[in-house]
């Protein structure tokens, strides 16, 4: 039976007890020594205590439904959410028509959104919505559902639309799952839930109205002032064409946005560069895509008040220019800094320093070097054509170092460099600039290395969720796989309409928009994870291998 009472009103039964959030009451009578033990200790406040004559009323089989449900309870009152969580879990398993099983299911809302597993802390309240008859418990599980809800990612959101369909949750589900393809870009499904939001009609359909009305208004009367610098023509020509179909599944055919080949010629760029400035100021630049060109004309930008998106500014030699210079993840020269950074704040003064044979990377060895001119050091130079790096690595392991420093030229070298480095059981750290921090490394390689530190960020983080949705677009507007460059154009107009939506309109705001959205990680962050891995790959030109040995 269940009452709802004012808090101060208790039983005086020893066989039963009033257990309550909030507004919650449950009236259940029970037999046992034991359980009765249990109930009264509860009464008392005395947690620790019920917990034990509860778990003996296990042990001696007495009343297992309601002996169950309070071990589940006082786990939850001593904030044990980890073995609130378990007990939870074996009362729904074993009792799964009981009467208290929508309290259940809203109390285990609770303990995962504390543990911070929002997509079952969803889920239950969601459960606890649809299976309860207290009008507390339906009001307060739809609350806490959306306050979830609104932490879930776009895929985690489609796991549970299903569930919720016929109920007045569902409204809320396809609002956020509508904002976050809204954000991630996956206009199919933004347009397919604001389909079944105008169905329903009501307040979230009026709320994705507004959004999509100011998102179409913004964009269609938005002035020309958005150069975008990009060789179309030159040594760098097909490279810039790539970039451009990328980005123009974005931004296709927009008046605002003014395309300038840079003909991949520093000069030419940097003489036509001062007289387009002379007629008009843009609002925004993006590029220009080489080094060579950046280095013509991010001087003469640091100059003017303009924003300077670059996303292809990782070259060591560009080193800091101005803050109204935004390169996606700040550059190798960044990245060398903060390596340098770590090494003097931990104290080593042993380093070993394996690189590739290529310019940037022997330019940012002899910029790490002179970081750390007071420091010793061993360097040992490889081939990009290599796959096998053991002898590299054991001459490295002779000197003794406190901490390798990779340098690699490409993704695949740093794969197999770590975990050969692991197959050869190197103790010391590992700390490697951004290449690790692809989604397809990490898979390869383990979510969790022992010892290894990354620097940098892989640009747009929530690109990671958009991969998939990105090639399935390319391949169907060009019948042609896209290649990484043609990635990057896509990522640049992903954040250039984010940066036009939100009307920001000076540099200082937008590095605060883009710090906030995690676009400048490899700035701020080292990573790091914390397991052993036993496998080594290497890369064959096609795909990565394990190697057994």
């Amino acid at each position: 039976m269940i009452n709802f009472l004012k808090p101060f009103i208790f039983l005086i039964f020893t066989s039963c007890f009033i257990f309550y959030e909030k507004e919650i009451k449950i009236k259940e009578e029970g037999k046992g020594f034991y359980l009765e033990k249990g109930i009264e200790k509860l009464k008392e406040k005395k947690f620790k205590e019920a917990l034990n004559f509860f778990n003996k009323a296990k042990e001696n089989g007495e009343e297992p439904y309601l002996t169950q449900f309070y071990l589940f309870y006082t786990n939850y009152l001593l904030k044990d959410y980890e073995n609130a969580i378990r007990e939870g879990n074996r009362f729904l398993i074993f009792f799964p028509s009981g009467k208290l099983i929508d309290k259940v299911f809203y109390l285990m809302g609770i303990c995962y959104e504390k543990e911070k597993f929002y997509v079952r802390a969803a889920g239950n309240f969601l459960n606890a919505f649809k299976k309860t008859e207290d009008d507390f418990i339906k009001k307060n599980s739809k609350k806490k559902f959306e306050e979830v809800i609104k932490k879930l990612q776009f895929q985690e959101i489609k796991s549970i639309l299903e569930d919720a369909k016929e109920t007045e949750v569902y409204e809320i589900s396809l609002y956020y799952a509508f904002l976050n393809s809204l954000k991630e870009g996956k206009e199919v499904e933004r347009d397919s839930f604001y389909l079944k939001l105008k169905e329903i009609g009501g307040k979230y359909f009026k709320e994705a109205q507004k959004i999509l009305k100011k998102e179409r208004e913004e964009i269609k009367e938005y002035k020309k002032n958005v150069l975008l610098l990009i060789p179309l023509s030159g040594e760098f020509g097909e490279y810039g064409r790539e970039f451009l179909k990328g980005f123009e599944i974005i931004f296709k055919e927009n008046k605002f946005i003014e395309i300038f080949d840079t003909r991949s010629d520093p000069v030419y760029l940097h003489d036509e560069i001062k007289k387009i400035f002379e007629k008009e100021l843009p609002y925004i630049v993006i590029g220009p895509l080489s080094t060579k060109c950046a280095l013509s004309v991010f001087p003469f930008f640091s100059k003017k008040e303009v924003i300077v998106i670059s996303p292809t500014a990782s070259d060591i030699r560009l080193g800091v220019i101005g803050d109204n210079i935004f390169a996606f993840n700040e550059g190798i020269y960044y990245e060398i800094k903060k390596i340098s950074e770590f090494i003097i704040k931990n104290g080593y003064k042993k380093i070993g320093i394996i690189y590739a044979e290529t310019k940037e990377e022997e330019i940012a060895k002899d910029v790490l070097i002179e970081n750390l001119n007071k420091n010793d050091f061993f360097t040992i130079s490889y081939s990009p054509d290599s796959s096998d790096f053991q002898k590299y690595i054991k001459k490295i392991k002779s000197y003794s170092p406190e901490i390798i420093v990779l340098l690699p030229s490409e993704e695949k070298d740093a794969i197999s460099m770590i975990s050969q480095m692991k197959f050869l059981k190197t103790m010391v750290p590992i700390i490697s600039i951004h290449y690790l921090l692809r989604e397809n490394v990490i898979n390869i390689l383990g979510e969790q290395l022992k010892n290894v530190y990354i620097t940098g960020s892989y640009p747009f983080p929530a690109l990671n969720f958009l991969i998939d949705e990105f090639n399935e677009k390319y391949s169907k507007i060009y019948s042609d796989q896209p290649n990484s460059v043609s990635m990057r154009g896509y990522e640049t107009a992903l954040i250039l309409r984010e940066i036009i939506l939100y009307g920001i309109n000076d540099f200082y705001r937008i590095r605060d928009f883009l710090n906030l959205k995690g676009f400048l990680k490899g700035l701020n962050d080292i990573y790091t994870w914390n397991e052993e891995i036993i496998k080594i790959y290497e890369f064959d030109g096609k795909e990565f291998k394990e190697v057994t040995r």
